[in-house]
């Protein structure tokens, strides 16, 4: 598994700051955005000690996982080299940095020595989408290099049986791989879908999945709002579940 030397000197814009960490994203194709920010929050991560980020980007899932749980010990998985290389900068400014390895490699050729306990990915999730390989945005948000069945396949061989794989999609895909997953003997743990607004459609599903049937300690099924209808004021549940995160929730 190879490991990338970087310079801590490069020039850099300004990052995007969270209350206890700072990202860094000006090499990184995919931003920090609501969806991975809402499924590092979400995401169960009590008594999980070994923690896998497939497609870490800029570190951001790896870092909140850190924040969230003193003992986790966390993998973050990135192919693309330039996200690799500003991921692994993330992290040695952390305030995290022995917990977490960062790698480039694709899931598909890790071979760690244990199982993981969890295996959180805010995926490629255009699944329909036809192949743009022209630039690093595009190539980020599409799925030919890790479909749903191959991510379901590797989860499989990378968790241990109780282990939880947890990931954010849209409304289409979400309903899609779960269908799949469940196909493949996988159990819906938990989900929660996600409005932008109370009148809104269903626009995100937040996913937990597992292949041993076991208690959750939050409703198996749920919804969250993100903003009040007509306003920019955000909803009591999307402050209380990112207060510990976004600078703005004081």
């Amino acid at each position: 598994m190879e490991r990338i030397e970087i310079n801590e000197h490069m020039e850099e814009s300004q990052p995007f700051r969270f209350k206890k960490f700072d990202i860094y994203q000006d090499r990184c194709a995919m931003k920090v955005g609501t969806d991975g920010v809402l499924l590092g929050a979400w995401a169960e991560t009590s008594g999980k000690q070994h923690v896998l980020d497939i497609g870490s980007g800029t570190g951001l899932l790896a870092l909140m996982i850190a924040q969230r749980n003193p003992f986790a010990i966390i993998d973050a998985l990135e192919v693309d080299e330039s996200a690799f290389i500003q991921s692994r900068q993330n992290f040695l400014r952390s305030p995290w940095p022995e917990r977490i390895s960062a790698w480039h490699l694709p899931v598909q050729d890790f071979q760690p020595p244990h199982l993981f306990d969890m295996i959180i990915c805010n995926p490629p999730f255009y699944l329909h989408s036809p192949a743009m390989p022209d630039s690093p945005r595009k190539l980020a948000r599409l799925a030919h290099t890790l479909n749903p069945e191959e991510l379901l396949d590797c989860s499989q061989r990378l968790l241990k049986d109780e282990g939880l794989l947890q990931l954010v999609l849209p409304h289409r895909e979400g309903q899609n791989f779960v269908n799949i997953a469940q196909k493949k003997g996988w159990i819906l743990h938990r989900r929660t879908l996600v409005r932008t607004k109370p009148q809104k459609t269903i626009s995100r599903h937040l996913i937990a999945l597992t292949r041993t049937a076991q208690v959750s300690d939050n409703n198996k099924e749920n919804e969250l709002v993100i903003q009040y209808e007509g306003t920019h004021t955000y909803t009591e549940a999307f402050r209380k579940i990112l207060q510990e995160f976004y600078v703005i929730f004081d």
